[in-house]
């Protein structure tokens, strides 16, 4: 009995792989990274200079519509600077805050020395691809003269909303946190 109920659940198992590979209609997206299940319902406007503030602010920040500044991160100091060799050596010492990798993960990941939800620069990024943890910390006071902030970016709360995230074991980037995640250099977790 044991063995013809393996036997029905193999062929079971592989009738439905079958079906799901070979033609079965499984819908678009399947098997793709998420989002490629539907044409996209709005698309962000893509800017190739950074506006005046003015113009920032009744265009994008008054309607609450989003927008792209291509190329305005190539600017700062921090874009051309920030590889991982140059921030252990020039910023290794500096701590930050560190979460798990997964939003529901419940386990605040250690950093170096055993610190709860905190690790050095020079450690995280020595470990990183292998941890279950990414940094995500307000730039440090110290890192702060290499990033270049679009001057629109300036009033307001998005001036007090600058921070410095890993991104898993793609690259370092920056994001400008108020209300949507802005990739300055990198990849989104």
């Amino acid at each position: 009995m044991f063995v013809r109920l393996k036997v029905l659940t193999m062929t079971l198992s592989l009738s439905l792989c079958c079906h799901c590979t070979f033609g079965g209609d499984v819908g678009r997206g399947h098997m793709k990274p998420f989002g490629f299940q539907s044409d996209p319902t709005e698309t962000t406007e893509e800017l190739d200079y950074v506006p005046h503030p003015t113009e920032f602010y009744e265009k994008y920040v008054k309607l609450r519509k989003p927008v792209m500044f291509r190329g305005a991160a190539t600017k700062s100091q921090a874009y051309h600077l920030w590889t991982e060799e140059y921030i252990r050596k020039e910023y290794g010492n500096l701590t930050a805050r560190i979460e798990g990798r997964h939003e529901n993960a419940t386990r605040v990941p250690l950093g170096e020395g055993g610190i709860l939800g905190r690790d050095a620069f020079d450690h995280f990024i020595r470990n990183y691809q292998t941890m279950d943890a990414y940094m995500i910390s307000q730039v440090p006071k110290p890192m702060e003269k290499d990033v270049a902030i679009p001057p629109c970016l300036l009033c307001g709360t998005f001036a007090k909303s600058i921070h410095f995230l890993e991104a898993g074991p793609k690259s370092p980037l920056i994001t400008v946190g108020f209300g949507q995640t802005t990739v300055v250099k990198g990849f989104r977790p």
